[in-house]
């Protein structure tokens, strides 16, 4: 059988069910598009989303396990950061904010009695 230019579908759907009834036919015919379609698009889309998924979650897991890890040595080792480099990290965070400063209001609650930190 000499396949002419014709589409592909056309030859693989006239050379694969010729002499079958029009249901059954049609049937074959719709079963077998939908098996080529599936292993050929399908069934390695979804193998690289599981793959894509099951990074997403060791990722996730590195993380848990390194946070806990953070967690752990800071309560070991009783670290507490100093009120003055608690007070420059916000107020430098507050205004490297790019919001107009017209519109912006600042507001610092002092509650230490240190007295240099309150200055």
């Amino acid at each position: 059988m000499e396949i002419k230019k014709d589409s592909l579908m056309d030859h693989i759907l006239s050379a694969t069910f010729e002499g079958l009834n029009d249901y059954d036919g049609i049937a074959r015919q719709v079963g077998f598009i939908w098996q080529h379609v599936k292993f050929t698009l399908i069934v390695p889309v979804l193998k690289v989303l599981v793959v894509l998924c099951l990074v997403m979650s060791i990722m996730l897991f590195v993380e848990r396990v390194y946070m806990g890890v953070v967690i752990v040595l800071v309560k070991l080792f009783r670290y507490k950061p100093q009120k003055h480099y608690v007070y420059q990290l916000s107020i430098g965070a507050a205004c490297e904010l790019s919001w107009p400063s017209d519109r912006i209001i600042v507001q610092v609650l002092d509650d230490s009695t240190d007295p240099v930190i309150k200055v």
